[in-house]
């Protein structure tokens, strides 16, 4: 999956090419799939970026339709907050958006609002109602997921 939405053609980068790992064909394909059936709040459609000078450069986007089409954040007050089952939370995923069920609870579903091609989502331990927070469970489930790609 080596998709480069910086180019003016907008495709595939042939740089540093090498096997497309079967876990980044599975999640690509599921995830165009989901944007076929509309499943997504806008089409992906990024008019303008730039990368910033300095010692970081940030890489900014112009994604007018995440900006007016997306689910209206909620405001967060700590880094810690706590599982609120009344607001906005993964355990309310429909089944169209989960993509991948890698283990008895844990997911990749897409990001309705997406900010890159591919954008997907690893929720661990789901089901569970566990604040955002990484857990030493959740760091090794990302590693493992890591390894299943061949994707830089």
């Amino acid at each position: 999956m080596y998709h480069n939405s910086f180019n003016e053609l907008n495709c595939v980068s042939t740089e540093s090419i090498k096997k497309e790992s079967t876990f980044d064909f599975i999640l690509e394909e599921k995830w165009v799939k989901a944007q076929q059936n509309g499943i997504f709040r806008y089409v992906l459609n990024i008019q303008n970026y730039k990368i910033l000078e300095g010692k970081y450069q940030f890489l900014i986007q112009l994604n007018i339709d995440r900006g007016c089409k997306r689910r209206f954040p909620e405001n967060i007050t700590s880094m810690n907050q706590l599982f609120n089952e009344k607001q906005f939370n993964f355990t309310k995923l429909v089944s169209e958006e989960q993509i991948m069920k890698l283990d008895k609870d844990d997911i990749i579903a897409v990001n309705v609002s997406p900010i890159e091609y591919c954008h997907s989502l690893l929720l661990p331990q789901r089901c569970k109602q566990l604040p955002q927070i990484i857990t030493k469970y959740s760091l090794f489930k990302a590693i493992e997921l890591f390894s299943l790609s061949s994707s830089p």
